[in-house]
């Protein structure tokens, strides 16, 4: 600011009756603004930076060893009728209601979870949904988020469906008990742990 005031001072005599001041003032406004205009940018890069590594490391902690022992234990609960839920089951239905939470407040983009999570959180969801239901009185077993983000999901899927000329509605994507079951079939026979390569350098693209 204190340049531009010097540089106003030093030609104001070549132009009489121009308010340099006022100039000077408007430059140091604008360059307020632009400095203003790249803190806010740094930190949405930043924002966008620290949601895709949660979301790297969300999926890294879903496929571990101990994890995929664990939802194969769940499925197989969960394939007997009635379906009955256990510690276990609540263990992996807190992972959906921490991303969810995360969906929500915006620290994680939507449609990037929903690519990477979709079918493992509808899955679990309807599996899962009576019980839950039956049990909304207790807070340990309310899943608000969780609710939220097959809400979401389901808004995100459908869309998607109908850029592909399919004209579906969310309530018509619930699966019924033999997508269920087929997709509790799949988490039993879960063997091996996936390697996941190396994540990309920049973040998913944001909505």
């Amino acid at each position: 600011m204190v340049a531009v005031e010097h540089l106003a001072k030093a030609i104001s005599t070549s132009a009489p009756g121009f308010d340099w001041t006022a100039l000077a003032a408007t430059a140091a406004v604008v360059g307020s603004l632009i400095a203003i205009a790249a803190l806010i940018d740094q930190a949405v890069r930043g924002r966008r930076t620290e949601g895709f590594d949660f979301l790297w490391r969300f999926t890294e902690a879903w496929d571990s060893t101990e994890n995929r022992i664990r939802r194969q234990r769940v499925a197989t609960q969960l394939l007997i009728k009635p379906r009955t839920t256990s510690r276990l089951t609540i263990d992996i239905l807190n992972n959906f209601e921490q991303l969810g939470l995360f969906v929500r407040s915006s620290a994680l983009n939507r449609r990037n979870a929903w690519v990477m999570f979709y079918g493992f959180a509808i899955g679990y969801w309807f599996a899962c949904k009576e019980r839950i239901e039956a049990k909304q009185g207790e807070v340990s077993v309310e899943f608000d988020e969780f609710a939220y983000l097959v809400r979401e999901f389901m808004k995100i899927e459908a869309k998607e469906r109908r850029k592909n000329g399919e004209h579906v509605t969310p309530a018509e994507l619930e699966p019924n008990d033999v997508d269920i079951d087929e997709f509790l079939k799949n988490e039993a026979e879960l063997s091996e742990v996936i390697s996941l390569p190396p994540p990309p350098p920049a973040p998913l693209q944001a909505l």
